[in-house]
């Protein structure tokens, strides 16, 4: 089963979570957020039957399971802020990953508090530790350009598109186990709605697509919730 994860792992983000949770608006200095976020996956036929060919009953049992992310983003100064994000797969400890990353905003058109069109900038680096006989470490960099449209205050809708740069191997024996994974493209589109309850919440509904354009594709839908 752990064999099963680490495949699935690094062909649908591996070192890296695909998803978003944010628009392309960066916070204020000092300012800070929390989101915590379920993600699922939906594989493509082809993909089942290029990657999964030998361990498909194993496979289906992990298709639609959500796992749990968490993101943390704080301002550093103007046009910047950063941001560390943590998951498991399926709540399973033996799979563990981080991501940190610096988003910078590139231009911004209208007023920044109530309607505007956003363009940033998003370099990040992730760690992965899949735990079988022993520890397994990889190491993912990726791209990201992310725009976004505010409409009023509480309505924004984002796309971030994304380019991986495949995975990074510490350790001979996760080669040997794991299929050849080169770059590949995924794309994320996503609304955050800022709810006025007690205190600021925010919703963050998106869907992404991942694919190497070889061995078809992969829809993860998820759910954020940030404060």
């Amino acid at each position: 089963m752990i064999l099963i994860i680490l495949l699935i792992s690094i062909f649908f983000s591996s070192c890296i979570s695909l998803t978003s949770y944010q628009t392309a608006e960066v916070l204020k200095k000092g300012e800070d957020k929390g989101v915590v976020g379920l993600v699922s996956m939906i594989p493509s036929k082809i993909f089942k039957k290029e990657t999964m060919s030998q361990n498909e009953d194993d496979f289906d049992k992990l298709i639609g399971v959500p796992y749990p992310e968490f993101m943390f983003r704080t301002g550093l100064g103007k046009n910047i802020d950063m941001g560390v994000k943590f998951k498991t797969f399926a709540l399973l400890l033996a799979y563990l990953n981080l991501e940190l990353d610096m988003k910078y905003q590139l231009l911004q058109f209208g007023n920044r508090e109530t309607n505007n069109l956003t363009l940033s900038i998003q370099p990040s680096l992730s760690y992965i530790g899949l735990r079988e006989d022993e520890y397994i470490h990889l190491f993912n960099l990726s791209f990201a350009t992310i725009v976004s449209k505010r409409f009023n205050k509480s309505n924004v809708l984002y796309v971030n598109i994304r380019y991986n740069f495949g995975n990074f191997f510490l350790e001979d024996i996760a080669v040997k186990k794991t299929p050849d994974i080169k770059n590949y493209f995924s794309a994320t589109i996503g609304y955050s709605l800022e709810l006025s309850l007690h205190r600021k919440l925010y919703l963050y509904p998106e869907i992404t697509i991942v694919s190497d354009f070889k061995k078809g594709f992969a829809l993860m839908p998820a759910l954020g919730f940030g404060f």
